[in-house]
């Protein structure tokens, strides 16, 4: 077996499907382990700490860019920096460091809108490493709820 030797990294978006604004949060989960995105005041700081709760998660590096339009919406880079050594579902046991996109979900049930809300999570490959890369490509794989 080959390990993955890059950070993975995936696309969060969250925006509604027409013209109409929303409150809430969106329920993100990763095997099986929650949280709680709220739809407005999360900075890089909140969003990393939040994923670094997670049991299953050890150091994460996020950035968030909330929509400038008249509806809102936002988009969150997640990259997977570092899974625990020991703890709950480390990448030994559970995957290879490069978990499937399978693996993540959204759930936009707690979303308070008149229309509904689409929450999109893509697969992202980055190939210059630490941070958030210049040279990210996305690649055609995506989730929708």
């Amino acid at each position: 077996m080959t390990l993955y030797t890059d950070y993975r990294s995936i696309l969060i978006t969250v925006a509604p499907v027409s013209s109409n604004t929303f409150t809430g949060y969106t329920k993100f989960s990763f095997e099986e382990q929650s949280l709680s995105i709220p739809h407005s005041g999360w900075t890089n700081t909140k969003c990393a700490e939040a994923f670094e709760a997670l049991p299953n998660l050890h150091n994460v590096e996020c950035s968030v860019e909330y929509s400038t339009d008249l509806y809102g919406g936002f988009t969150l880079l997640v990259e997977l920096a570092e899974f625990p050594m020991l703890p709950y579902q480390n990448n030994v046991y559970a995957h290879d460091g490069n978990p499937p996109l399978s693996s993540f979900q959204c759930d936009t049930s707690e979303v308070v809108s008149t229309d509904s809300v689409l929450c999109t999570i893509t697969d992202v490959a980055v190939n210059a490493l630490p941070g958030l890369s210049p040279t990210t490509r996305l690649v055609t794989d995506h989730l929708t709820d």
